[in-house]
């Protein structure tokens, strides 16, 4: 389908009570919109169907409840995608549910895109890009605590992983695309003891 036409996601209303989402076989969704479940604070668990490639901007936003969701096959991950979510409200639920990213086909992490923070403010672009959080920023407790990466990533953008405070490690070694990590990628990433980069790395 063409970028006109193909089978979108778009901003859910009054879905506060949702708990999970599943398409049905066969569908062909390519993409969640921006906003597509911004603010569904009760949902825990996501299955995408194989299509889809892109999830839009702020799509998920303050899911604070999310635990699972397969992103394998999605290509795309907007600015502020998953900006507080994956949230845990103490230690021992953070340790004791851990989530495991899997973004192997990702080619474009956007500003913020696993950014546990809350911001009161945001900077835009006219085009309503996502620049940067602003404001007074309230640390959230990240449940994100292992993320695999492919070789196709070429964009991996500022705040994208704020606050995973689980993730201990981020091998980037397979990411031959990638030529840099931009600024504060990884801020606030206070267990984070090491990092493997590609050849190709600035």
């Amino acid at each position: 389908a063409s970028p006109a036409t193909k089978p979108t996601m778009t901003p859910a209303v009054g879905l506060s009570t949702l708990t999970s989402i599943n398409f049905a076989t066969g569908s062909q969704l390519q993409t969640i919109g921006p906003k597509a479940f911004l603010g569904c604070s009760n949902l825990t668990s996501v299955s995408l169907p194989d299509t889809c490639n892109t999830i839009g901007a702020q799509a998920f936003q303050n899911c604070t409840n999310l635990q699972t969701i397969n992103l394998k096959g999605v290509q795309y991950i907007g600015d502020a995608a998953f900006n507080n979510a994956f949230i845990a409200s103490n230690n021992a639920i953070a340790t004791s549910h851990p989530v495991s990213l899997n973004l192997s086909s990702a080619q474009y992490l956007g500003v913020g895109a696993f950014d546990s923070s809350k911001w009161t403010s945001t900077t835009r672009t006219p085009g309503d890009q996502v620049v940067s959080g602003t404001g007074t920023e309230t640390k959230q407790l990240s449940k994100i605590s292992s993320v695999t990466f492919g070789s196709q990533l070429n964009t991996l953008s500022t705040y994208a992983f704020n606050g995973a405070n689980y993730l201990t490690s981020a091998d980037l070694s397979n990411c031959t695309n990638l030529a840099k990590v931009s600024d504060n990628a990884f801020r606030n990433t206070d267990n984070l003891a090491s990092v493997k980069f590609s050849n190709t790395i600035d």
